[in-house]
Formats: structure tokens, C-alpha cells, sequence
């Protein structure tokens, strides 16, 4: 169909099958190292803009959405009671993001695929689920006209259940950070890391649900301060939780950082010196994170689990805390 205009909305009682939106117009040509989710003609307005897409009681099988003008889809509303199959979702026009400003609560979500031409795929955004998420991944590839680039920026990942992996490239010469100031939260584990770019002032937390208050203030610490801003005290787990290899590889003009980052997997608490980030923290047997590569290195960041694996890249003011 084409594009929804602001106030718009598709709203069923039980489920929808899917939704595929499409607006039409003048584009800039993707890399080609950035998969195109869909065959779209490229698009010179929102694909869905200002609109909401509800499912009250049941599911909504797929979301396929792309366009140009400010964004694919910018400042939606998505909801379905049940589980939300997949979101495929593609910026083609200059300068056009692939989701901003858009809210989805889901009870879970199969994938979410986001291309930029040269916006930023994911920016502003929260995505919640009651139980698990599947891959997320969001491709930058950028086109040099001086215009900052990112794959994932101030947006908020929030599953009660596991997510499956996370995967941002950022192939830009004006920027690169491949991640930037967002956070995801996984009440089950969450899988690989990967990045094209730099990981920067973001929050990975796996283990505990901490529902609405998570947030990423403090990011690149953990201590009694920074735990109350991630949200700690609101969640209750006491299972264990791993998150998966971290692997950043350079992008272009070839950075491959993590600064002022905090991951934490299967930490649910202090311990008896009532201290967060200490190796007397409440970290069930099980818990771990993978191995940790970042070829230009780590500065002013914070990973704590039960088990840590081997790290490579020069660390700068970074703490590793391995309860185990």
C-alpha cells in the first residue's frame, strides 16, 4: 500500500496478517554491503508517519516499511498483544532514518532489520517485549556529504525474555559509531554483539528484567549510583545469564572502540558489603560473557559477570569484575 499519513491507524481486535508500506520517490543508492530488506522503489516521503498499528488481542505477522522524506517510519505506534513476526524496514532516500521516534510494544518480536541510505537506521526508539526479541540488526552505510552517521542511536531495547543478537555497521566517513548512547536490557541472555564501528555510552545488561526504569545514565560505570539509574532495585532474577562473543570490527575511516560502556550479564545484586561491581555481587554459577574483541581498544568501560572471555585490544581505565 502507500504511505500512512499522521494519524492514521490499522487496528484489529485478534491478529494482522501484514502490513507493507511504500513511499515512492527520488533516492541515493545503498553500499552494497548493506542488505536490502525489501525490493522497494525508493521514497521521497515517510512510509509510515505519525500512524499506529494495533493488534489488541492477537498477533501481526510482518512490517515491511520503507521510504524516504525524515524516516521509514517516524513517530508510529505499534502494538500487538501476541507476538509481532517481523519488522523489515528500509530509509531510501538522502538522508532518511530507517525507525525514529517510534514506540513498539509487542509480546515478542521475531527479527527487526533496519537500512539506511545515509540517515541512521535505528534512532530514538524503544522496543519492548514481554517475552524474547530476535535479531536486531541496523546497517549504515553512509555517502561522505558530511552528515553524521550511526547504525543504533538513543534507542532502548527492553525483552523479558532473551535477546537473540545485535548486529550495527556504520561504513560512513563522517562518523563512526556503529552504537551510540542506547541500551538494551534482557530479563534471558543475550547473544553475539557485533559491530562495524565503535560501541559508545551504551548499556548491555542480560539476566534481570528491569522493566520501565531502565535507563543509561552512568554508562561505563557500575557502582550504587549507576545501578539505580540502570534500574536495579525494580527487577527480580536470580537465573543465570550469559552474553555472547563481543566483536567489533573496523569500519570506515577505521574504528573499531568501546568507550564509556557497561556490559553486565547474570548480576542480580551486591553482596554482603552492599557495594554494586564488586566481586561479592549476587552472580549466580552459569553466568558469563563471551570473548571481547575491539582492535583499537576499550577506554572508561565496565564489564562484570561470573566468567569473562579472553579480551583483545590496549584497555584504558576499564574494569573487568569476574565473581566466578
Amino acid at each position: 500500500m502507500g504511505p500512512l499519513a499522521q494519524g492514521s491507524e490499522i487496528h484489529a481486535h485478534l491478529n494482522i496478517g501484514s502490513v507493507s508500506v511504500n513511499a515512492s520517490g527520488p533516492t541515493a543508492a545503498l553500499a552494497p554491503q548493506v542488505p536490502a530488506p525489501a525490493p522497494f522503489t525508493p521514497g521521497a516521503g515517510e512510509g509510515i508517519d505519525g500512524s499506529a498499528i494495533f493488534a489488541d488481542t492477537g498477533s501481526i505477522g510482518s512490517i515491511l516499511a520503507g521510504g524516504g522524506g525524515f524516516a521509514a517510519i517516524s513517530s508510529g505506534s505499534i502494538f500487538a498483544a501476541g507476538s509481532i513476526g517481523s519488522i523489515q524496514v528500509q530509509g531510501i532516500s538522502l538522508y532518511a532514518d530507517g525507525i525514529d521516534y517510534t514506540q513498539m510494544i509487542a509480546g515478542s518480536l521475531g527479527g527487526l532489520t533496519v537500512s539506511s541510505a545515509d540517515g541512521i537506521p535505528i534512532y530514538a526508539s524503544s522496543f519492548v517485549t514481554v517475552n524474547g526479541m530476535g535479531p536486531i540488526a541496523a546497517y549504515s552505510p553512509g555517502t561522505g556529504d558530511g552528515a553524521p552517521s550511526y547504525g543504533i542511536l538513543d534507542a532502548s531495547f527492553r525483552a523479558g525474555g532473551s535477546i537473540a543478537s545485535i548486529t550495527a555497521t556504520c561504513y560512513s566517513v563522517d562518523s563512526n559509531a556503529a552504537i551510540f548512547s542506547s541500551g538494551f536490557d534482557a530479563g534471558g541472555n543475550i547473544g553475539a554483539i557485533n559491530a562495524a564501528g565503535d560501541i559508545f555510552e551504551s548499556v548491555f545488561i542480560a539476566g534481570i528484567n528491569l522493566g520501565p526504569g531502565f535507563g543509561i545514565n552512568g554508562a561505563g560505570t557500575f557502582n550504587n549510583s549507576s545501578a539505580a539509574n540502570f534500574g536495579f532495585g525494580a527487577g527480580t532474577s536470580h537465573a543465570a545469564a550469559t552474553i555472547g562473543n563481543i566483536t567489533l570490527t573496523e569500519g570506515t575511516p577505521g574504528n573499531a572502540f568501546i568507550e564509556a560502556s557497561t556490559f553486565l550479564a547474570g548480576v542480580h545484586g551486591p553482596g554482603p558489603d552492599h557495594t554494586f561491581g564488586t566481586t561479592d555481587d549476587l552472580v549466580p554459577a552459569g553466568s558469563g560473557i563471551g570473548t571481547i574483541t575491539a582492535p583499537d581498544g576499550f577506554s572508561n568501560d565496565f564489564f562484570e559477570s561470573g566468567v569473562i572471555g579472553a579480551t583483545t585490544g590496549a584497555a584504558t581505565r576499564t574494569i573487568f569484575v569476574a565473581t566466578g
